[in-house]
Parts: C-alpha cells; structure tokens; sequence
C-alpha cells in the first residue's frame, strides 16, 4: 500500500494505491486515501484479501468496489480504475469532489441483504440515535 498525492491538488489530497498479486496475476486498485466515517487515513489500516479496515473503528471496505461491508458507519469509498501501460500507472480523471466526499451507497444494493423487498406493514420506533439508530433504520 502507498499512500500518493493527487497532481494538481494540495498536498491533503491522497489516493491510496494497493498492489496484490495473486495466482491470476498482479492488480492494481486505487482508492480515497481517508475513512469516511471518522477521516482516518486507511494507510494506518489493514489489508486482508479484498477488504482494507480502518484502523480506528474496524470498518471493512472492499477494495474493488469501494463499498462498506462490515463494521459501522453507512458510507462507501470512491476506488479509481487503474491503468498499466509500460511501468507507468494512469488513472482515469479524478475530481476533487470524488476525493474529499463520501459515497452512498444504497443498503438495497449489498450482498449481505436479502434481495426480497417485504412490505412492514406495523410501524417501528427506533430510539436512541447516533450511527447505531441510523444503521438500524437503514437495515430496516
């Protein structure tokens, strides 16, 4: 992992560049270098398989897809396709919104959630708040 400076940007403008090889060859994934929930940077975190955790709350963002897995906090990061040509590595465009906001993405659309859509046809009431309160509704 190495954290780089975006050209063109001030210097706390980072994107993290992982490296794994594996039996199908060598990868490279470009990802925002900071957590969304509580703006650490994943460098400080740890790489396992596909998933990169934050090294202050846990949280499991898959490196391919940007997307929060595991842990708490409801937003994903932005990952930037790579490009080798020669020994060079070219990303696509990067916008500086990309690099300082968070990304949501929709509970529907992750694997861990049943695809089925029921009705709730009985109100709930979720008290208490914080990212706990928000994550239950969500997952509701």
């Amino acid at each position: 992992m190495l954290e780089i400076d975006v050209d063109g940007y001030d210097d706390s403008t980072k994107l993290l560049l992982i490296y794994k090889e594996s039996f199908a060859g060598s990868e490279f994934f470009a990802l925002q270098s900071k957590c969304p929930n509580c703006k650490t940077p994943l460098i400080n975190g740890v790489l396992c398989k596909s998933h990169i955790r934050c090294s202050i709350h846990g949280s499991a963002y898959n490196i391919r897809t940007g997307v929060l897995e595991d842990g708490v906090g409801l937003d994903s990061i932005w990952t930037f396709k790579i490009h080798v040509i020669g020994s060079a590595l070219f990303t696509e465009s990067i916008s500086l919104e990309k690099l300082t906001s968070t990304r949501t993405v929709s509970p529907l659309n992750y694997s861990r959630i049943s695809s089925e859509k029921t009705l709730i046809t009985n109100p709930i009431i979720v008290v208490g708040g914080g990212i706990a309160g928000i994550t239950c509704i969500e997952t509701l």
